[in-house]
């Protein structure tokens, strides 16, 4: 942490900019110099419209991996529209596909994830 936040101090900072992204930040800080993301503007990320999610989910694997209807439907569901969610629920369905030497995911595959992906979310 203490790394990261000396490049922000260093002078060419000036020039630098930088998006980071998560899905929880500590607020609790024991160390004795000041967090590091201190150096950002913090802004919340809400749900996104249900065209917008159907999206999220088919076009980074389209020409490679596909997602069946029902499968999108249900991680759209589970999600609740967040994208970080979306983004966990197809990272570990398309990992599941590859391990069983599939191209499509399905409504089984999004089924199979959901306890781990809900647990994720939840740490």
């Amino acid at each position: 942490n203490q790394r990261l936040r000396s490049i922000f101090m260093k002078t060419f900072a000036k020039d630098l900019a930088a998006v980071m992204s998560g899905s929880y930040i500590r607020t609790r800080w024991e160390s004795e110099g000041s967090p590091w993301y201190n150096f950002f503007e913090q802004i919340e990320i809400g749900p996104i419209g249900r065209k917008e999610a159907e999206r999220l989910i088919r076009e980074p694997a389209r020409g490679i991996f596909s997602f069946d209807d029902q499968a999108v439907e249900r991680i759209i569901d589970y999600s609740q529209c967040i994208p970080y969610r979306i983004q966990r629920f197809c990272v570990n369905c398309i990992a599941r596909i590859i391990e069983a030497r599939r191209r499509k995911v399905c409504l089984a595959d999004v089924e199979a994830v959901k306890s781990q992906v809900l647990t994720e979310q939840e740490q």
